[in-house]
């Protein structure tokens, strides 16, 4: 992996393989909102990446979405050499979403 790049199968087999960590920032979002660690592995493992920021500093980081319980579900993640940081979460809100994968 070349830096500043995200690699959407190493993300997910790093979290296959339990190398992922929830930031303080999306622990409390999940508090907050509901949203369970099984649900942050279904967006990621099935999920599709709705967009990157590839100049993302100290990371890159990549926006994924999948459908939980019936609704879209985003994760922001961060991808380290051997470990993936798991930055936000959050359900969709149609007023900052044009549909669950266009933002307005």
């Amino acid at each position: 992996m070349s830096a500043g790049k995200i690699n959407l199968k190493i993300i997910r087999h790093l979290v296959k393989t339990g190398r992922y960590s929830v930031r303080q920032h999306a622990h409390q979002r999940m508090i907050e909102r509901d949203i369970f660690t099984d649900d942050i592995e279904n967006v990621i493992l099935l999920g599709e990446v709705v967009e990157t920021d590839q100049h993302n500093k100290p990371l890159p980081t990549c926006l994924l979405m999948n459908f939980v319980r019936s609704q879209p579900l985003y994760v922001v993640c961060a991808l380290s050499k051997n470990w993936v940081y798991i930055i936000t979460v959050y359900w969709f809100d149609p007023s900052k979403w044009i549909n669950p994968w266009i933002k307005r």
